[in-house]
């Protein structure tokens, strides 16, 4: 059965800005639409058929030092090791704890700049610069500060967390960062992930910075985005949570679920986590357990779409339509704006034979998400069964096109954002 989650990814830029208080802000412009009976038994079919259920996984100054003053990156990388058997004070420790090496040079490199403002942005060329540890964008697994530093590489969670405590080291009052940034998804045999994403923010007086670690923003279009402060205990609940999304791809259940409950152990209030923790409960078939947390998440957040989605697939799969229909108004633009939902339509309009409709979804998916190379082998496809073989072709060059940037990205993410400082 195919369901939804949530995770954090996320190496790029910083932006500094005027000091303000940064607010958690959720998209209050849901425009609910007329759902007729139709459009009911569409939405209900297509949960029987793929089971979609949501999960969330939820990132200059020049410096007097060379490639020989740095340590070496390991060979190879496998899984990180998960940190925790329990939630408490050890475990945030482990999370954030950086190397005597990697302090040693703080001390030597960083600590010594005066200005805070250079100080944030040697810190951030220190480890983003491909002169230096030349870190890169990695969303393979979350990991812990000095797991992300070993491998030079981690998603946005991981990499904000390197740089929140080298930050602090150097005597900067750095802190985590929720960002909303548009709807982006990923695929996974099991079900669908919606990307959250992480960064850090810097308080310095007269001015706070926001580092970003992401290829596809800056740190000043992230800057733009609603923000909020997020705890440290709360960054710890989305790494468990995280690991946990991880071994549910790989369909290891057993090994997921003791992490997604230490994720609600260690931040309960995050709907999030609850929904990942449904997830679990879902795939061992535990349909009750799997009801009662997406709903303590839809009491926390009711506007996470997330769990009303796999609410709404878990009541159709049941045959309970009443309680299905009162969230399909709810979860309609919802669903429209996931692309491998539209996916899901084009191949049923494939199967069907109306390549034009195909043609229609396929079309709206790339505008959703326009990186994914899978989606213009299936424009591709639907142009060929029409006869347009010049735009099929040039469909499969984008494909290949788009296939070939991770690469690239991979290479030269670090600082490809820049830095724009206005202190």
């Amino acid at each position: 059965m195919k369901q939804c989650y949530d995770r954090n990814r996320s190496c790029g830029s910083i932006r500094a800005h005027q000091h303000q208080s940064a607010q958690a802000v959720h998209n209050s412009e849901s425009h609910t639409l007329p759902i007729v009976s139709l459009a009911l038994q569409l939405l209900r079919m297509l949960a029987l058929k793929t089971g979609l259920l949501c999960c969330a996984l939820h990132g200059a100054t020049a410096l007097a030092a060379s490639t020989s003053d740095l340590p070496s990156p390991p060979e190879s990388e496998k899984a990180p090791q998960i940190i925790a058997s329990s939630a408490n004070a050890a475990d945030l420790k482990a999370f954030l704890e950086i190397s005597p090496e990697l302090r040693s040079i703080l001390d030597s490199k960083i600590a010594t700049i005066h200005s805070k403002s250079a100080r944030v942005v040697a810190l951030h060329e220190l480890f983003y610069n491909p002169k230096f540890f030349g870190i890169h964008y990695d969303n393979s697994f979350t990991k812990t500060a000095q797991q992300a530093l070993d491998t030079r590489a981690g998603n946005c969670l991981s990499l904000s967390a390197l740089f929140v405590s080298a930050a602090r080291y150097v005597n900067l009052n750095a802190h985590f960062q929720q960002v909303q940034l548009p709807a982006q998804w990923d695929d996974n045999p099991n079900f669908n992930v919606y990307l959250a994403h992480v960064n850090v923010l810097v308080m310095i007086p007269g001015g706070n910075a926001t580092v970003e670690f992401l290829d596809t923003y800056t740190a000043a279009q992230t800057s733009k985005f609603a923000s909020r402060k997020i705890s440290d205990n709360e960054a710890l609940a989305r790494y468990y949570s995280n690991r946990g999304a991880e071994l549910l791809g790989h369909k290891q259940v057993e090994l997921a679920l003791p992490l997604l409950r230490l994720a609600v152990d260690t931040y309960p209030k995050l709907a999030d986590v609850w929904v990942n923790l449904g997830v679990a409960y879902k795939m061992r078939k535990d349909d009750q357990m799997a009801e009662d947390a997406y709903l303590k998440a839809q009491k926390i957040d009711p506007k996470n779409l997330s769990a009303s989605t796999n609410l709404f697939a878990l009541y159709s799969e049941r045959g309970e339509s009443h309680k299905a229909d009162l969230l399909a108004t709810k979860i309609r633009q919802h669903q429209l704006k996931n692309p491998y939902y539209q996916i899901k339509l084009g191949e049923d309009q494939m199967a069907a034979q109306d390549y034009a409709q195909a043609l229609a979804h396929f079309n709206k998916a790339i505008k959703i998400q326009p990186e994914m190379a899978d989606f213009y082998k299936r424009q591709a496809e639907a142009y060929t069964k029409l006869g347009r073989s010049q735009q099929s072709a040039e469909a499969l060059e984008k494909s290949l096109a788009v296939a070939r940037k991770p690469a690239d990205r991979a290479q030269t993410s670090s600082g490809t954002g820049g830095i724009l400082a206005k202190f």
